[in-house]
């Protein structure tokens, strides 16, 4: 019980099946695995299964070295714990993945290594090779078709009478002029769903308010951002549109990064604040140009060669 149920916050939640994972950084193969798994878990296996990671090292400290390769929301098991761990379930090297029942202990799949490496992509397809006839990660599926009738997949006309209602609506006091905190609400009936840090890329002065004209060339700028022409934009919007579950144009911090490893680029929470530059708590939120922004820079630094020590 102590293998497959830890005490642990990880598997706090329900989920139907756990996978035991054993791996190392020694091993490029099982790095590569690691890399394969995370993909086909940020795109939707995380709905019924939990990963437990066991790192078969020689030491300790090389244990928690590969311990800290694995994505941070991966359980692990202790390094004493590992040996019992490689018995259990009989195997013979890295990589090597094991489902088992969450609740019983069962095993329902004892090499999915190789269902993992085919299906990286297609999560319920892995899950249906574990036994799950109806996984949650169908809703996978379903964001797709949100996706293509999301307010950001679709063409946003600003026409003149809706730019002045919307305008007036931000303008309660009747001053003929907003302040970009009003702006928010304003953009979103307009079809722009954009945060506060994307609307301040475009006020060069310091003034906080817009009148009209400034109103409406603020909205031509944003719908630019947000209807993108080159391919690679389109890509990466029609990954935050099946992303954004409640189709408010908006995703969570735990979200941006699984958009990230859709697109591509694997990192965490950690990585992505420091690269944003402002403090985020959990309430955080960020639209598509936010997302895209990050997306490329950081593209940008993995490319760039690494410094000599």
């Amino acid at each position: 019980a102590g293998v497959v149920k830890p005490s642990t916050a990880a598997f706090a939640r329900s989920v139907r099946l756990v996978g035991i994972l054993f791996c190392s950084s020694q091993n490029e193969l099982s790095q590569k695995f690691v890399r394969r798994l995370e993909i086909c878990y940020r795109a939707g296996l995380m709905l019924d299964a939990a990963i437990i990671a066991v790192t078969v090292e020689s030491t300790a400290e090389e244990a928690a070295a590969t311990r800290a390769t694995l994505p941070p929301d991966w359980a692990s098991l202790p390094f004493a714990q590992t040996g019992r761990a490689w018995t259990r379930y009989g195997i013979l090297g890295t990589p090597a993945l094991v489902f088992v029942e969450a609740l019983s202990g069962t095993i329902v799949r004892a090499n999915a290594v190789v269902d993992v490496m085919a299906n990286a992509n297609e999560p319920a397809t892995v899950l249906k090779l574990c036994g799950v006839e109806k996984p949650a990660c169908w809703a996978r599926e379903q964001a797709k078709r949100r996706a293509a009738s999301s307010r950001l997949t679709n063409r946003v006309s600003l026409k003149p009478e809706e730019l002045l209602s919307a305008f007036r609506s931000a303008d309660v006091d009747q001053s003929d002029s907003v302040s970009l905190g009003e702006l928010r609400g304003a953009f979103r009936t307009l079809g722009l769903p954009v945060s506060q840090s994307t609307l301040r890329l475009f006020r060069e002065s310091s003034s906080n308010s817009l009148d009209f004209v400034e109103f409406c060339v603020l909205a031509s700028q944003c719908r630019h951002l947000l209807q993108p022409r080159d391919a690679e934009r389109r890509r990466l919007l029609a990954i935050f549109a099946e992303s954004d579950v409640e189709q408010f144009g908006f995703v969570g911090m735990d979200t941006m990064v699984g958009c990230l490893a859709r697109a591509g680029i694997w990192t965490n929470a950690e990585t992505v604040t420091i690269v944003i530059g402002r403090p985020i708590d959990d309430c955080s939120e960020f639209d598509f140009p936010e997302f895209s922004n990050i997306f490329e820079r950081l593209q940008l630094a993995a490319a760039e060669p690494a410094k000599p020590q």
